[in-house]
């Protein structure tokens, strides 16, 4: 249970004691003035989190064990994991459509180019084809 402490996690009267014996610790080594010593006693007595605490001690020089707490990963670093993944998915799935249709011949000959005298007879040929002749009757 000691890994799933996070700083959200509700304090008990043991981590406010201990909390309260560093804050003991920094004042007799000088690090806190009394003024110092008694406000973050107060508050270290009416903590809720363990955040709370960690935020009253997070300064000090001190060998007492408080508890260890683990790291929340930050919505932007979860974020940046879901962008990655569906970016690699889509990747992956772009990939695997151009090499599964690569096989395909879309155009058995190439396009005739309009500009040329070949590809106006082609196109006219196709017309003719299609429609049994080239001439317009109406407009």
């Amino acid at each position: 249970m000691p890994n799933d402490l996070t700083r959200t996690t509700r304090a008990r009267d043991a981590d406010r004691e201990a909390t309260c014996a560093v804050l003991d610790s920094a004042f007799a080594d000088g690090q806190l003035t009394a003024a110092e010593h008694d406000e973050l006693t107060e508050l270290a007595a009416v903590a809720v989190t363990l955040g709370d605490l960690e935020e009253l001690t997070f300064d000090l020089q001190t060998e007492a064990s408080l508890p260890v707490l683990r790291k929340e990963p930050s919505l932007d670093t979860r974020w940046i994991a879901v962008v990655i993944i569906a970016l690699s998915l889509v990747s992956a799935i772009g990939f695997g459509i151009k090499y599964a249709a690569s096989d395909v011949t879309i155009f058995s000959s190439p396009e005739p180019q309009l500009h040329t005298v070949d590809g106006l007879g082609a196109m006219f040929h196709a017309i003719e084809t299609e429609y049994g002749s080239g001439l317009v009757d109406e407009m």
